[in-house]
């Protein structure tokens, strides 16, 4: 686990108060430094990073006992910091974080601090250089510091004890006083440093505890506004539900009720244009009957008037005369000539008043398709008054040439104009 994901948990964890509220302080035995920690984030930096620092020192030339003692003191100390951050972070209470800290994690740091070197100590530096040159003499150096020195068996051994008493008790000179305070500043700034850490990953911790926080708080109110918007939705569903059935249905019949009025003006179309058209026609036709008619009037006019003034003179007078012959030939003249006009102007005013009614009734007719289809688009007629109204659409029409219609003798037309 790295420091950033310890971060991370501990940003997320109930208990992330209690993490950057504690007081964990490093006693070395072996060497001048006492670095304090106030939060879990940063003590857990600081064992990585010394696990970290000892991987990367050769360990062949490190003495033996050196290495795997304090390599494997602060792996310890690193996996129950890691076991607690596992188990015991993601729990709302605090008492057993705390008895675990108080009785595993707390006996480690002090041994720890009493039995360990860190990795960037002059201590070990020293027993480092040493070791590369003789071995043994490293080892002396080690024994030095740890107050061992029974154990002072050869001259190399002795040596390495030398070397670690004069780095221990230099000689009391200006250069040598200097140097020292500066290894005294050198501590404080990294004294200073630490607690410049611990107290970066305290507000970093605190920022993405507070983040999430304000993200779970916005998660929620989504959330919540999700299920309002969808109860409301189910709401709306449920009430408009009837009304869109009742919608949907109106509007089905109506297309229904279109579709059949449109058919039905498909079907009456045809007709009524061909009605519009034969009352067109027939007018025209009653017109020109007129015509014929009027012209047919003014010829028998004047031809009866050009034969009454070429009547011979003595034609009267034959009427109360013994020879009656020049009477009843031009009386056969007359009447004969009559009865045609007379016939011709009946023919022709019949042709005329049955062109007429006949447009006339396909006018009406035609007007009463519209009006059928004005009917069905108000639902105002049943099916009697369709049949009724389809019949006298349909219906065959009297033109009114065939009623009295004959072919007359003579002297019935003679009778009929007497009449």
């Amino acid at each position: 686990m790295t420091p950033q994901q310890v971060k991370v948990a501990i940003a997320n964890s109930p208990i992330v108060d209690w993490c950057n509220n504690i007081n964990e302080r490093f006693n070395f035995a072996y060497i001048d430094i006492k670095p304090t920690f106030t939060t879990v984030a940063s003590l857990y930096e600081f064992v990585d990073n010394q696990l970290a620092g000892w991987n990367q020192l050769n360990n062949d030339v490190m003495p033996t006992e050196v290495y795997q003692n304090s390599i494997g003191q602060w792996n310890g100390l690193k996996v129950h910091l890691s076991k607690f951050i596992t188990d015991y972070l993601p729990t709302t209470d605090k008492n057993p974080a705390n008895d675990f800290w108080v009785n595993q994690i707390q006996p480690i740091i002090r041994n720890v601090a009493s039995s360990s070197f860190t990795y960037d100590c002059s201590e070990i530096d020293l027993i480092y250089n040493l070791s590369k040159k003789n071995a043994t003499i490293g080892q002396g150096a080690y024994l030095y510091f740890t107050g061992n020195l029974s154990n002072i068996q050869n001259r190399e051994i002795f040596n390495g004890v030398v070397h670690a008493f004069n780095l221990r008790n230099r000689e009391s000179t200006i250069l040598k006083e200097q140097e020292k305070t500066e290894e005294s500043r050198l501590s404080e700034l990294k004294d200073q440093y630490q607690r410049l850490i611990a107290e970066t990953d305290k507000h970093l911790i605190d920022h993405i505890s507070n983040n999430n926080r304000r993200v779970q708080e916005l998660v929620d109110e989504v959330k919540r506004n999700k299920d309002k918007a969808e109860s409301d939705s189910e709401l709306w569903f449920v009430e408009t539900k009837d009304t869109f059935n009742e919608f949907y249905t109106l509007c089905n019949n109506r297309q229904i009720e279109l579709s059949n009025l449109y058919e039905e003006k498909l079907r009456m179309e045809k007709p009524a244009e061909y009605w519009k058209k034969r009352a067109i026609k027939l007018n025209t036709e009653g017109w020109i009957a007129l015509r014929w008619l009027v012209g047919l009037l003014i010829f028998a006019c004047l031809t009866l008037y050009f034969l009454l003034w070429q009547t011979p003179e003595g034609m009267l007078k034959s009427f109360f005369s013994e020879d009656k012959g020049i009477a009843i030939k031009w009386s056969i003249v007359y009447v004969t000539f009559i009865s045609l006009i007379a016939f011709g102007i009946r023919a022709i005013s019949k042709v005329m008043f049955s062109s007429f009614h006949l447009a006339r009734d396909a006018e009406e007719r035609e007007q009463l398709a519209y009006v059928y289809l004005a009917l069905i688009k108000d639902k105002a007629m049943d099916k009697e008054d369709r049949t009724l109204i389809m019949q006298s659409l349909f219906s065959r029409a009297d033109s009114g040439l065939l009623k009295e219609d004959s072919s007359p003798t003579m002297p019935g037309l003679a009778n009929k104009l007497i009449q």
